[in-house]
């Protein structure tokens, strides 16, 4: 169950609250998309230093730009929107000072025994998701870690539905090539 201080009316509220000036309901929003903001964060660097350094560039540009949300979209997907610029721009920073580690892991230990086989496949994973492509990483970071609905992600990424769908069934067939021994939850449901 979501919690009640960051379902979407609430940050809705807050949003509208904060466009008016009430700077309480603006800390309050900003605490809202905090976790929301890192985990968006996190899936697009690879880089716990870099998401860090993202969150907050983008909590600063949603508090310069509070003022002009106009609610045609809830105000986690305009964040989240903010948020995927922040990340898209750090990365061409990255290609550009070519700096060849995208995805650094400085807490990757060993784990225990009974852990290790799911510590392996999630960094797999996280592995094959940071070697998407851009949109293709952004659609299945939105759609299946945030669990946002088509049109929010399409809202977020700002793109069409179809783009949307067709980055959703790129990705999920480049996982399962790169994943070939690892589950893939959509193909139970498509023979």
């Amino acid at each position: 169950m979501p919690d009640p201080k960051t379902d979407d009316a609430s940050l809705d509220g807050l949003a509208a609250a904060a466009r008016r000036g009430d700077r309480q309901a603006l800390a309050g929003l900003l605490r809202g998309l905090q976790d929301t903001l890192w985990r968006v964060c996190v899936s697009q660097l690879g880089d716990l230093e870099q998401a860090e350094e993202a969150v907050q560039e983008t909590a600063s540009r949603l508090v310069s730009a509070v003022g002009a949300f106009a609610g045609r979209s809830t105000a986690r997907t305009w964040a989240i929107g903010f948020a995927l610029n922040v990340c898209r721009e750090r990365r061409r920073r990255r290609r550009f000072a070519d700096d060849s580690a995208l995805v650094d892991h400085p807490d990757d230990r060993p784990a225990p025994d009974q852990h290790a086989a799911a510590v392996e496949q999630a960094d797999a994973l996280r592995r094959a998701i940071s070697d998407l492509p851009e949109r293709q990483r952004e659609a299945i970071t939105l759609r299946y870690l945030e669990q946002m609905t088509v049109r929010q992600t399409a809202e977020a990424m700002a793109c069409a539905e179809g783009t949307v769908k067709a980055a959703i069934w790129q990705a999920i067939r480049r996982l399962r090539q790169a994943l070939p021994h690892q589950p893939v939850e959509t193909q139970a449901n498509h023979p």
